[in-house]
């Protein structure tokens, strides 16, 4: 068994709000934040990524990418992702 304190991402980890301070929800998925931003929560199903190529991941990746390029780009300074 390996213990907490062996482990750098445990030690290392800060509070989620000092990453993101999220100041209320506006709906079920999208958050404000306190620096005047705006975050999405998304939910991803059936794509286990220990199990793709590198080519298969990469084309998941890429679709992804393409996807988020869609969002307005008025926003995409101040939006968070999550």
């Amino acid at each position: 068994m390996i213990r907490a304190s062996a482990n750098h991402w445990f030690t290392g980890a800060k509070a989620a709000n000092s990453i993101v301070p999220i100041a209320r929800f506006v709906s079920p998925t999208i958050f404000a934040t306190k620096t005047s931003g705006y975050g999405c929560l998304f939910s991803l199903t059936g794509v286990d990524e220990e199990g793709l190529t590198d080519q298969e991941l990469d084309a998941k990746v890429r679709a992804s990418r393409a996807a988020s390029e869609d969002c307005p780009k008025a926003h995409a300074s101040t939006s968070t992702c999550a």
